[in-house]
């Protein structure tokens, strides 16, 4: 399974089952869009089973990475959350 179908799946079960509200749903897409694209573009994980293979170094490298390009600690805090 492609990893966009993967998300797109999460939201909605966030939004049917666990019914969370339009601005937290946008929120967390907020949050996790960019490291979605991250994984495609830096990383080349593209599928289910690539994104199993992740460890936890390529987390830290894209947090490292977001820090690097001036997000604050504070907005750090929020997106590991």
């Amino acid at each position: 399974m492609p990893t966009s179908e993967l998300f797109r799946l999460f939201f909605q079960y966030l939004e049917k089952e666990r019914l969370l509200s339009a601005n937290t749903l946008r929120a967390y897409k907020n949050d996790l869009n960019p490291f979605i694209e991250w994984l495609a573009t830096s990383l080349n994980i593209n599928s289910c089973k690539q994104l199993e293979q992740l460890t936890l170094a390529q987390i830290r490298a894209y947090w490292t990475q977001k820090r690097m390009n001036g997000l604050s600690q504070q907005s750090m805090r929020r997106g590991q959350s």
